[in-house]
């Protein structure tokens, strides 16, 4: 064995099989880093339309509590809402997280705290600030499936090139 490795062949081989495996893995770090952003930004829109839609909601009903999705189902949901009137008062929690960061800036925000890393987005609506927060590990998730789905067919072929 020692002497194939010496050979050129041997190491052209050697030298071929590693530059598949960086290329692989370089390959594999973008994805991810596009398919991360991508879904931030597809999730930073469906969490901004429903602080929107519920904002609006609340100052249709003049003061009466929001209504929000059916809470029977709430451990599927991957984002939280709060609902604060002006003096602070808190008006509505989600009650599929245990522990939500405090009351955010108005826009987008990212924090990571005690509890972990959300992605926020907050409004204000007449008297009323409405927050939806999302943990950064749903994100990651996602991505990360997305990442794993694109780069499954490129997996299966590196084994290939090494073989051949």
């Amino acid at each position: 064995m020692r002497r194939a490795l010496s050979s050129i062949r041997g190491t052209l081989l050697v030298w071929l099989i590693g530059a598949v495996l960086a290329a692989g893995i370089a390959a594999a770090s973008i994805v991810y880093a596009v398919a991360l952003h991508e879904i931030g930004e597809l999730f930073d829109y469906h969490i901004r339309q429903l602080a929107l839609s519920l904002g609006a909601q609340s100052l249709q009903r003049r003061g009466a509590v929001v209504a929000v999705p059916d809470e029977t189902d709430h451990e599927e949901y991957d984002f939280a809402v709060q609902i604060w009137d002006d003096n602070g008062e808190s008006l509505y929690l989600s009650p599929n997280y245990p522990a939500l960061p405090p009351r955010a800036k108005l826009g987008f925000s990212d924090l990571r705290d005690g509890t972990g890393e959300w992605r926020i987005y907050a409004t204000q609506w007449g008297p009323r600030t409405v927050q939806v927060v999302q943990p950064m590990d749903v994100r990651r998730e996602m991505a990360f499936a997305s990442a794993l789905r694109t780069l499954l067919p490129l997996l299966l072929i590196i084994p290939l090139l090494g073989a051949a």
